[in-house]
């Protein structure tokens, strides 16, 4: 499968996660609201989406949110689990469009993010409770 149509699948599976699933019940993990700034080259990432990936086999969802202006905001379900995970991110300097055909939403350029930051991302980020955390990430 192509890189882009792997971003292209998260981009779309994130947008339907955040379109609206039911708050977390009580007896699921405990949660924390993130939000943050994210820049590259020094300037806000204008368009696109933040995941934090908690590590295989912990049961734990993936959390993630759009990126408008610089700004991410995780409240969706509570926010992120507590625990450590793996950021990507990604990126595009034009909003991203639906695809007429297969009904997903794709990015309208070519992506203003390395893989660095998203498929191939060392990034990480570590939630140690359920109080609102700020996290920005400055990439180079």
């Amino acid at each position: 499968m192509s890189e882009q149509l792997t971003v292209m699948i998260r981009f779309a599976v994130l947008c339907l996660a955040l379109a609206g699933c039911p708050a977390s019940s009580p007896s699921g993990p405990q949660r924390a609201h993130v939000t943050g700034k994210i820049t590259f080259a020094g300037q806000p990432v204008p368009y696109g989406t933040v995941s934090f990936i908690p590590p295989e086999g912990s049961g734990l969802p993936v959390s993630g949110a759009e990126i408008r202006d610089g700004k991410y905001d995780v409240r969706n379900l509570g926010g992120v689990p507590v625990g450590t995970h793996r950021v990507e991110i990604n990126g595009w300097a034009t909003p991203p469009q639906k695809m007429e055909a297969a009904d997903l939403v794709a990015p309208a350029a070519p992506p203003l993010i390395p893989e660095k930051y998203n498929t191939k991302s060392e990034l990480s980020l570590t939630v140690e409770s359920n109080r609102p955390l700020e996290q920005n990430f400055d990439l180079e």
